[in-house]
């Protein structure tokens, strides 16, 4: 029986060590082959690897620890029946940490918890640092965790293979169950790598959420079309069909898929929209606040997307028209809401998915909400945006050194490379933010008189949608 175990955690803090010290077998994507996963010592990419365990055939995921590559951590969060969340023994929680408990409450799958490195610590300080974990994870939604300790430099990984074990064991009726129900469904698995392969057609290396897959059987593959399965394998031995949980290569009839993460399923588990109707939940370590029409990169399983948010104050009419004004979000309520896309996208019917801002500062989560697709928008679908007059924002100023100032404003709004203007007449621009309530800005003017400064800024009246 094949179980997948999710490895995540912060960069260097061993995830891929314990992966090796753990594996017999390494598939095409294991044990960090980017080349700048090699020169750096980091997880750049998603890497499967194997061993097995009594009846049990073991597959790690080994996500990357890395803030650019996050949406590949969502891609194999996604395909795992456990998760392994690495903890550097001397460093504790970081960034990537956090994001990794966000991502385990979300899936709510069973939990194990390693304090790695210990090699590098005294029996004291194991002591002092396993008491510091648990007391984290105990202020967490999480529900079913174990800490073990492991030294993946040394080898030392008794106590995680035992703990696998065990979970695999307590859940494998579980699991099956599952999975006997999820082979009724329409099939559908992730594919985290493809390449053409010169007179025998394109290889996608996947795994298989839902339904089965067998030879000559038609599937779709996201934003390429419709193709016919050729040959099968689960980590290189050939086999005629392939269920719910099982890694496996597809060989297909040759076809150009134009990225290197997608969806394979039946056609009926796809569909084509730009706008979508979903509901979703804020991030409870999300710091920032969100406004109508933001920015986010969406991650819909293996694929992340440029999209904008918009959400509805409360319960909203489909026949009628909906005014959305930017509200304050609480990580404890549920929205409503729409996401738009600048193109058309192919998308997985029902699909969850989580929203994403790359640029934040470390202390809060690059995660900022979750949720699933409701359906699609209809084609008619409108942004109206209507603009009042400018409104001249007086700056008070703080601090000035020579031709820099430093400056409060009495609004929140978004005003980097905004002109400062004084008798207008535009005598600077606005550089950056300065502490959570300050802008820095260059002036022209000389004299150290520093009133009379202002800027002016379009304000958005809320956006009105016809639905």
């Amino acid at each position: 029986m094949n179980i997948s175990v999710g490895i995540m955690g912060h960069v260097d803090s061993g995830k891929t060590a314990l992966a090796r010290a753990l594996s017999t077998y390494q598939s095409t994507a294991g044990f960090d082959k980017h080349p700048e996963s090699q020169r750096r010592g980091i997880t750049l990419d998603v890497g499967f690897s194997k061993f097995d365990l009594d009846a049990f055939q073991i597959t790690l995921v080994d996500c990357p620890g890395h803030a650019a590559f996050i949406r590949s951590v969502l891609a194999g969060a996604g395909i795992v029946d456990f998760i392994v969340l690495v903890i550097d023994g001397e460093r504790l929680f970081q960034q990537q940490t956090y994001e990794s408990l966000v991502l385990m409450e979300l899936l709510n799958k069973p939990s194990i918890v390693v304090l790695n490195k210990t090699d590098l610590l005294t029996e004291e300080n194991i002591v002092k640092n396993l008491l510091v974990v648990n007391e984290t994870l105990k202020k967490t939604k999480l529900k079913h965790f174990q800490v073990v300790k492991a030294s993946a430099k040394n080898g030392l990984v008794v106590e995680l293979r035992d703990a696998i074990k065990t979970l695999s064991t307590e859940n494998q009726v579980k699991i099956t169950n599952k999975r006997a129900v999820l082979s009724e469904k329409p099939f559908m698995a992730h594919f985290d790598h493809q390449f053409q392969a010169q007179g025998v057609g394109t290889v996608l290396t996947s795994t298989v959420l839902q339904g089965k897959i067998k030879i000559n059987q038609k599937i779709s593959i996201q934003n390429a079309g419709e193709t016919t399965v050729k040959q099968l394998q689960v980590f290189k031995e050939d086999v005629q069909e392939a269920g719910p949980g099982d890694r496996v290569g597809i060989c297909v009839k040759q076809i150009q898929v134009p990225g290197e993460r997608g969806v394979l399923a039946d056609q009926a588990m796809l569909f084509s929209t730009q706008y979508l109707y979903v509901k979703f939940n804020l991030s409870k370590h999300y710091k920032n606040p969100i406004k109508q029409g933001a920015q986010f990169l969406i991650n819909f399983g293996a694929e992340s997307l440029g999209a904008k948010l918009f959400y509805f104050e409360g319960p909203h009419d489909g026949n009628e028209q909906v005014i959305m004004k930017s509200i304050v979000l609480s990580y404890k309520n549920e929205y409503s809401g729409l996401i738009t896309f600048e193109t058309k996208q192919e998308l997985v019917k029902d699909d969850k998915f989580i929203g994403l801002k790359l640029d934040v500062d470390k202390k809060s989560s690059r995660i900022a909400f979750s949720g699933c697709i409701l359906g699609s928008a209809p084609e008619n679908f409108q942004e109206h945006f209507a603009y009042q007059q400018n409104r001249k924002v007086e700056m008070d100023v703080v601090r000035r050194k020579e031709k820099e100032i430093v400056f409060k404003i009495p609004i929140q709004h978004e005003i980097e490379g905004f002109d400062i203007l004084k008798d207008n007449n535009v005598v600077g621009k606005v550089k950056t933010h300065f502490g959570q309530d300050k802008w820095k800005g260059d002036v022209t003017d000389e004299g150290e008189v520093n009133t009379g400064y202002y800027i002016q800024i379009a304000t958005l009246k809320p956006y009105v949608f016809s639905l």
